[in-house]
């Protein structure tokens, strides 16, 4: 299923007039008394749909743990919780494996406002408290674990140790404050998909909020009753909507964390991995067929763009568009001969014209392709200046695209840190002040503001591994075919297999 068949107001839409009738129904259902009373199918239901949901947690925590990734570890904390508990709801049923008890109901209550605490991290990561969490995120997720395993074991040893809350306005506070915060989740991941083009975060957003929804259910529902079976209904499909799209991803070819990304999406980053048409991917393999250091410099920026773009607060669709462009934009560079590109001293006024052309190549290239020419823009416009000095049109502060303003200061400091042929990097502090010294006058102030907030964030190191394996893996397009005619013209011929 693509993104453009599933417009997001539409999705949203339905979301939240579908929970929206949940609510009322579940409101009321305790008027309505006991619909099925069946503890024994109760107990199976709840055990395998819990059991597979635990398994899924610990299969995105597993991925987190090995590629370090804090915000994939809250995310499998989040679902561990809300399959860890109902798992106990569904041992401790009354009249299978224990009589009357607390815990049948007080374990399904508090899995949702658990998993809420659990999930907090990642609505606060710029914050100082957040930042911290994030970098010892091993030992925090390993805490979280242990205090849900730990309630797990409580319940099932001392099944009347804790009581579920009776109807009152902390219950309820509770319960909304909960789904709220699964709405911000659940939004945040729409913006995902926005970034990637592609639903499988839809389906994680939708996770969210139908877990959040289950939590309404049990201040106002008796066992057995309509409320009581839509609580499991909800919690049951919201964590398993994102096992179907992994299932998905199983059926396709690829290595196991590309089929898995489709439900571990948790930065805008790696969205933007995910949603990269093959297109682009081949364009990234031209650029490395040519240069492998100018292809790990576009990967480099493109990484650093991002994180600047999201703290400037960009749209989704603003983040993906700067990705692309980030990506694409010394395309140009594969037209230019390797002894101007790779020469050791200072060009000559000549070979400089010839240099700064490959702005303008690049952007007629990218717009050759449907699914790229809005990205042209940035790939035209990374060499302007913001007092009009720069290259090839000589534009002037808002009038350089706010998205190529960010990736011509990405753009700088990475070559300036970095070692290319011809010379040694300069390191990442003399490189930011470099551009201190000259922000305002060749680059934004805010975008330099804002990368070097970003460089100073402990998690985001100057060279990350979320865009490694761009354009040096497998896909369904050939390398494109660039003719240069004798006028500089471009002619760029995607061949499909």
């Amino acid at each position: 299923m693509r993104w453009r068949s599933v417009p997001s107001a539409w999705f949203v839409g339905g979301i939240l007039v579908a929970e929206a009738i949940g609510f009322a129904e579940a409101w009321s259902a305790h008027r309505n008394g006991v619909v099925f009373r069946a503890p024994l199918f109760l107990f199976f239901v709840v055990l395998i749909a819990a059991s597979g949901c635990v398994v899924t947690s610990l299969a995105v925590l597993r991925l987190a743990w090995r590629d370090n990734r804090s915000e994939l570890g809250f995310l499998s904390s989040f679902f561990f919780a809300v399959s860890m508990l109902p798992l106990v709801h569904g041992l401790t049923t009354r009249g299978v494996l224990y009589g009357p008890n607390a815990a049948t109901m007080a374990s399904a209550f508090w899995a949702v406002p658990l998993a809420a605490g659990c999930g907090l991290p990642q609505l606060f990561r710029s914050s100082r408290v957040g930042r911290v969490l994030h970098a010892r995120w091993k030992w925090v997720v390993s805490a979280q674990m242990g205090v849900i395993v730990s309630l797990a074991a409580s319940f099932l040893r001392w099944p009347n140790f804790v009581s579920p809350p009776s109807p009152s306005w902390f219950s309820r506070m509770l319960c909304f404050t909960c789904f709220g915060l699964c709405v911000v989740l659940s939004f945040r991941h729409i913006g995902l998909a926005r970034v990637a083009q592609k639903s499988g975060p839809l389906w994680v957003a939708f996770g969210y909020i139908s877990v959040g929804a289950s939590v309404f259910v049990y201040p106002s529902a008796v066992p057995y009753s309509f409320g009581f079976w839509l609580a499991h209904a909800l919690d049951i499909v919201g964590v398993f909507a994102a096992t179907v799209v992994g299932w998905r991803c199983y059926r396709s070819p690829g290595s196991a964390v590309r089929m898995l990304r489709a439900i571990t999406i948790c930065d805008p980053l790696m969205a933007l991995e995910f949603g990269l048409d093959d297109v682009v991917r081949a364009f990234v393999a031209d650029i490395d067929r040519k240069d492998e250091i100018t292809r790990d410099h576009v990967i480099r920026t493109a990484e650093l763009a991002i994180h600047v773009g999201t703290e400037l607060a960009l749209s989704a669709d603003r983040l993906r568009t700067l990705g692309l462009g980030a990506l694409l934009h010394d395309l140009g560079k594969i037209s230019i001969p390797d002894a101007i590109l790779n020469k050791p001293g200072r060009l000559t006024d000549d070979e400089v014209a010839v240099m700064r052309g490959h702005a303008e190549i690049g952007a007629r290239m990218v717009e050759q392709s449907a699914v790229l020419v809005g990205v042209s823009g940035i790939v035209r416009s990374h060499h302007e200046r913001v007092d009009g000095r720069g290259y090839p049109q000589g534009l002037m502060g808002a009038a350089i695209p706010i998205e190529a303003r960010i990736v011509s200061a990405c753009d700088a400091f990475d070559a300036m840190a970095n070692s290319r042929q011809y010379r040694d990097g300069m390191g990442s502090t003399k490189a930011i002040s470099v551009l201190r010294e000259h922000q305002g006058s060749q680059w934004d102030s805010a975008v330099v503001d804002a990368l070097v907030r970003v460089l100073g964030d402990s998690q985001i190191a100057p060279s990350t591994t979320v865009l490694t394996n761009v354009g040096r893996e497998e896909t369904d397009v050939l390398p494109s075919r660039i003719l240069l005619g004798p006028c500089g013209c471009v002619d760029a011929e995607l061949v499909t297999v």
